[in-house]
Order: structure tokens, then C-alpha cells, then sequence
């Protein structure tokens, strides 16, 4: 038996233009004002706590605020190569992009099942916030950063996990498209 096409076993299956397929929904939820409060008091939290924490190592204000920042602007692009990986795990071929003021990835023309697309989408938010908690007990200015991070990376992941809750509560077999405004189940 020959087979006319490969389909990998965990692969993304490439979809056909938005028009010409049986596009059954599209997932959009809206980053509202709820969303922006949520995002703000969590990044908030986290500058609350940089200057809240006793830390060994001796530094004023402006070096904890610094540092802080170093490990804000360092995770918007750690978080976002997560996602990046996952769908090149899962046989897509993802592009950085950039929405508004902030970096996005997504595959647009890639199909993946449910549960693919729940973890390229949770991902970050777990693993960035769990390595956190660990870099968190780390003695000096690592600890003062992960404090900072986690909050802000949770208020970061609050879209990801919107949408991942969205995609659960529709069939886990269906396949999906991230795109750039969207993510698209198709039939």
C-alpha cells in the first residue's frame, strides 16, 4: 500500500485558506477592560512585591526596580519561544509577530487537535510560573526577579488561558488554527 501523504502522529495538519474551509467557529475573546485591570493589578503586585521583599543582597530602590524590569523584558520572549517550541513539537510552522505593544506567535495555515492546542497555549503560563516559585528560594537578586515574574507572567497568560478554556468546552478531537485574531475550529 502506498500512501499519497505523510501525516505525522503528533503533526499539525495544513489547513486550507479560511474561505475554502469548513470553518465551524471562530474563538475570540476579547481582551475587554476586565482583562487590562486583571493584567495591570498583577504586574502591579509584582512591583509591590520587588520593594516589599527583604533580599540579601544590599540594593536601593532604582537596582530592585531595575532588576525587575531585566526580568519583565526578559520573559515576554522566553514566554513567547514556549509557544514557538510547541508548535514546531507538534509539526507547525509558527511566526513571531507582534500585537499592539506586545510579541505573538502564532500558525496560521496549521491545524492542531484540541489538546495541542490547549498546551501550545498553557504552556507558558505553567512553566514560566512554576520556574518562579523554584528561582524564587534562589538567595539574592534571581529571587527579587522571580517574585516580579510571576504575577506578571500570569496577568500575561490570562488571554492564553482564556482561550485555552474556550477551546475545552468544545470537543478535544476538533482541529484548530491559531491565527492572528483568532482561533478557528474547523470541521
Amino acid at each position: 500500500m502506498m500512501y499519497t501523504s505523510f501525516k505525522p502522529l503528533f503533526g499539525a495538519q495544513r489547513s486550507a485558506p479560511l474561505s475554502e474551509s469548513g470553518v465551524v467557529e471562530v474563538l475570540a475573546p476579547r481582551r475587554g477592560a476586565l482583562h487590562k485591570v486583571c493584567v495591570a493589578l498583577l504586574m502591579g503586585v509584582g512591583a509591590v512585591f520587588s520593594f516589599m521583599l527583604p533580599v540579601d543582597f544590599a540594593a536601593s530602590n532604582t537596582v530592585k526596580a531595575a532588576v525587575g524590569l531585566l526580568g519583565v523584558a526578559g520573559l515576554v520572549p522566553v514566554h513567547e519561544l514556549i509557544h514557538f517550541a510547541l508548535f514546531r513539537v507538534f509539526g507547525a510552522r509558527p511566526q513571531l509577530g507582534r500585537v499592539g505593544i506586545s510579541a505573538a506567535t502564532t500558525a496560521p495555515g496549521y491545524c492542531l487537535r484540541g489538546w495541542q492546542y490547549v498546551l501550545v497555549r498553557t504552556a507558558p503560563g505553567v512553566l514560566l510560573t512554576a520556574a518562579g516559585v523554584g528561582l524564587a528560594y534562589v538567595p539574592g537578586p534571581v529571587s527579587l526577579i522571580a517574585v516580579v515574574v510571576i504575577p506578571v507572567n500570569i496577568g500575561c497568560s490570562l488571554y492564553d488561558f482564556q482561550v485555552a478554556a474556550g477551546v475545552l468546552r468544545r470537543p478535544l478531537n476538533a482541529s484548530w488554527e491559531d491565527t492572528e485574531v483568532a482561533a478557528v475550529r474547523h470541521a
